[in-house]
């Protein structure tokens, strides 16, 4: 979903999600756009002699459906997952679902895709601040009831999300 954003501006993190990052994946919305990019990305990974990846989808199912598509019409090796994102302190509106919906809608896609052909799912939490601590739970339900799917996430990547991630989760340490 990042791939028309590729050399944007180098803010901070949270900044340069908020102003690239979460603008540009919304556009998923759109089936088409999700056809669209799905099919560049793929191309690109192939061109550059990239015949596997595990990688990141948006939080709209078609996203999933798009990339894992184009994937197998290249045979390639897909690992991948809808994004999870319910935390309204952080997702944008555009973006955050409930967690329930999510949970859901990526049973669904699990059952959908994993395993076929050369598919694989990932339950992907997109980081500690972007979900509450109910749906990190469900994500580790969905992990739990599906055999062999992958868990993808990011770990903090700076101190300003350390300290948030610590806020939203409660916790005074991290691991």
């Amino acid at each position: 979903p990042q791939i028309d954003i590729v050399g944007s501006y180098g803010e901070q993190l949270l900044e340069w999600l908020q102003n690239y990052v979460f603008p540009a994946e919304a556009k998923f919305k759109d089936g088409d756009y999700a056809d669209k990019v799905a099919k560049v990305f793929v191309h690109e990974l192939l061109k550059s002699g990239t015949t596997t990846a595990l990688t990141f989808c948006t939080v709209h199912p078609q996203s999933v459906d798009a990339l894992f598509t184009a994937a197998q019409e290249r045979n390639m090796l897909m690992i991948a997952g809808k994004v999870l994102m319910d935390n309204e302190k952080f997702a944008p509106d555009s973006l955050r679902e409930d967690c329930h919906q999510s949970y859901e809608e990526s049973k669904a896609l699990i059952t959908k895709w994993h395993g076929t052909g050369r598919c694989l799912y990932a339950v992907t939490p997109r980081f500690a601040v972007s979900s509450t601590p109910e749906e990190l739970a469900l994500a580790g339900q969905l992990a739990a009831e599906h055999e062999g799917v992958y868990v993808h996430t990011h770990l903090n990547e700076n101190m300003a999300e350390i300290a948030l991630a610590k806020q939203i989760h409660k916790c005074d340490t991290y691991l």
